[in-house]
């Protein structure tokens, strides 16, 4: 309850206003009338005197300590380079190229591919890299020779559907 009290009287605005600040008249000039004046200031310092230093006498005191020095053991670090189990730029070519070779071109070995490249992703994960690159590798292969074989197989109906067109004889 008393705390209340204390802020309502703390968050209440004051009711007397401050006094109003009290009338005053033009700057005074720049040089008071009374007062000379004044040259610039040259007070100049002394110099410094030089005091006489005196060495303290050396005390003659003589300590004699054996002092060992050990090195460190010395501790062979082997760093061991280790392969990320992240599918490389072969693994992904390998599979874009058996994807494109299944949709658009030879299906049988673009089936073929794919599943050689998933291989290969699944033996990279288990660190297998070796395995791993030489999968990947034959699907890539694979998606080449489906392509090529596509383009042998679109060159020979072309030929052979020319040809052929050329020697019917159309009688009407």
């Amino acid at each position: 309850m008393e705390m209340e009290s204390k802020r309502a009287e703390a968050s209440a605005p004051p009711s007397d206003p401050p006094p109003p600040y009290p009338q005053q008249g033009a700057y005074p000039p720049s040089q008071p009338t009374g007062y000379p004046p004044q040259a610039p200031y040259s007070q100049q310092y002394p110099p410094p005197q030089a005091t006489p230093y005196s060495q303290p006498t050396p005390q003659t005191t003589t300590t004699t300590s054996n002092v060992v020095v050990t090195a460190a053991p010395q501790s062979t670090v082997i760093i061991r380079s280790q392969r990320l189990n992240s599918p490389n730029a072969c693994d992904i070519v390998g599979l874009v190229l058996a994807i494109i070779n299944t949709f658009c071109c030879f299906v049988p070995l673009g089936l073929v591919s794919v599943v050689l490249s998933g291989f290969a992703f699944a033996f990279r994960m288990e660190g297998k890299h070796e395995s791993a690159d030489r999968l990947s590798k034959i699907s890539v292969v694979l998606s080449i020779i489906g392509f090529i074989l596509v383009v042998v197989i679109v060159v020979v109906v072309v030929v052979v559907v020319i040809t052929h067109a050329n020697s019917l004889d159309y009688d009407y």
